[in-house]
């Protein structure tokens, strides 16, 4: 109970007893009654600053999942962009040397294409498994929350690692032009 409501009480009770004519108080109780009051104080305050510090976690908490959200989906725009680039580099390339008649590179440059396409697929692939992430999350399925999570993650490792590694693929091919 507040100080304010517990004053409030003790007034109430004053004029109750002063309508039904009763015009002493026994003092002892009047006194324990204003200990108790006193000893409920504090505890209202601990109470308070117990509400105030859960709710200051729970904002950290919540904040820290947001920046864990967002770098998560940087690393999945970063693995759709430079694996879609390099595609697309690779696509203008190929058809350069098409044109240039020079076909033992395009079929040396065709596995990189492919692995740079994959890249894109694997990117595409995390950001749909993030959706169902999120989808167990809400609905409190916290194990295969986790397990799609965990997918998601896997997916942007291998479509990052699929950039090293078709760009490595370019690099055996371009030194030996």
């Amino acid at each position: 109970m507040k100080q304010t409501e517990q004053i409030t009480k003790l007034r109430e009770e004053l004029i109750n007893l002063k309508e039904n004519n009763q015009i002493s108080v026994n003092v002892d109780d009047l006194l324990d009654y204003i200990d108790y009051s006193n000893k409920q104080i504090p505890n209202e305050k601990k109470d308070n600053l117990l509400k105030e510090r859960l709710q200051h976690q729970s904002n950290i908490s919540i904040e820290m999942l947001k920046s864990v959200i967002q770098s998560g989906q940087n690393a999945m725009k970063t693995a759709l962009f430079i694996n879609a680039g390099a595609a697309i580099s690779m696509l203008t390339l190929i058809s350069n040397l098409i044109g240039k008649n020079e076909k033992i590179y395009v079929n040396a440059l065709s596995t990189p294409l492919l692995i740079f396409v994959l890249g894109v697929l694997f990117s595409a692939c995390a950001y749909g498994t993030t959706y169902f992430t999120q989808a167990f999350y809400s609905n409190q399925k916290i194990t295969k929350g986790n397990i799609s999570n965990a997918i998601s993650i896997i997916l942007t490792v291998t479509s990052l690692s699929a950039f090293t590694i078709a760009s490595y693929c370019i690099y055996t091919v371009l030194i030996k032009i």
